[in-house]
C-alpha cells in the first residue's frame, strides 16, 4: 500500500509520502494511554485505522480506477465529521465524505472540489466569462465571481486558491482576494494557512522545501515570498485545527 494521505479525526493532521524504495522503520517512545485517534489512509478503497486498537476498516462505496501518469487518490482533506477523499473514477476525480465509522457519501465529481470546513458541502470553482465562478454546493447562496486557479483548502482565514506563481486566500462569500503571496514553486496545503512549497515541478518529487505562512507572507527556508495584497482578513473561532 502506498500512503497517499492521512487525516486524523481527533485533531487534524495531514501527511503525504511517496517512497522510491523500502521505508526505514520508525522508532520512538510508545504511546501511553488512549489516543482516541482514527486515521483515514488514502487508498482505493480508503481505510480507517483505529490507532488504539490497530483495527482497520475498509470504507465501503468508494470505487476507483487506475490512472496513468497521475495519482489514483487525488486528495485527502479534513472535513466536518470526518474527511474528504477524491478518487479517480476513470474520467475525473470523484469526491466522497468519509465518516469516522467508515461510512461514505458521494459529494460530487471534478478536479476543483474541496470540502467546506464547517458544513457538509463542497466548494466548486468553474470557468466563466471574465474569470471564474465560486459556489458552495449544496447551498441557497448564489455563485460569485472569484479569481481562477486550483482550490486547495477551506481555512479559517479564507479559501486557499493557487494560480502559479501565486497562492491566494479568498473570501468564499464575496470572492474577494484577502491575501495574495508570491510562491513560485508547487504548493501543498499543510494546515490552516501553512503551505509547503516545493522548488520542483511536482510536490511528489523532492526538491527544495519551504514552509510558507500565507497569513504573514513569510517563510522558513531560502528567502521570503513577496507579499502582494493584504486588504482584509476573516476570523472564525468556531473550530480549532491542531497539528
Amino acid at each position: 500500500m502506498i500512503l497517499i494521505g492521512v487525516v486524523a479525526f481527533a485533531g487534524i493532521a495531514l501527511g503525504s509520502a511517496q517512497a522510491a524504495g523500502p521505508l526505514p522503520p520508525l522508532a520512538g517512545p510508545s504511546l501511553r494511554g488512549a489516543t482516541h485517534l482514527r486515521l483515514i489512509v488514502g487508498d482505493t478503497p480508503p481505510v480507517v485505522l483505529d490507532v488504539d486498537t490497530t483495527t482497520i476498516t475498509a470504507v465501503g462505496g468508494v470505487t476507483g480506477q487506475p490512472k496513468t501518469g497521475g495519482p489514483q487518490v487525488g486528495a485527502v482533506l479534513p472535513a466536518l465529521g470526518g474527511a474528504y477523499v477524491s478518487v479517480w473514477d476513470g474520467r475525473t476525480y470523484s469526491g466522497y465524505f468519509v465518516g469516522a465509522d467508515g461510512s461514505a457519501r458521494r459529494a460530487g465529481a471534478g478536479a476543483d472540489l474541496i470540502p467546506s470546513r464547517d458544513s457538509p458541502a463542497v466548494w466548486t470553482l468553474t470557468p466563466a466569462t471574465g474569470g471564474c465562478m465560486l459556489r458552495l454546493v449544496p447551498s441557497s447562496g448564489a455563485a460569485t465571481h472569484a479569481p481562477c486557479g486550483s482550490l486547495q483548502l477551506d481555512t479559517a482565514s479564507g479559501l486557499l486558491i493557487t494560480n502559479p506563481p501565486y497562492a491566494m486566500l479568498v473570501n468564499g462569500s464575496t470572492g474577494k482576494v484577502l491575501r495574495r503571496v508570491r510562491v513560485p514553486g508547487q504548493v501543498k496545503p499543510i494546515s490552516g494557512t501553512l503551505v509547503l512549497e516545493n522548488s520542483r515541478p511536482s510536490v511528489e518529487v523532492p526538491g527544495k522545501l519551504t514552509l510558507v505562512d500565507l497569513m504573514t507572507g513569510f517563510s522558513a527556508g531560502e528567502g521570503d515570498p513577496e507579499p502582494v495584497e493584504q486588504p482584509e482578513m476573516r476570523t472564525d473561532s468556531r473550530r480549532v485545527t491542531a497539528t
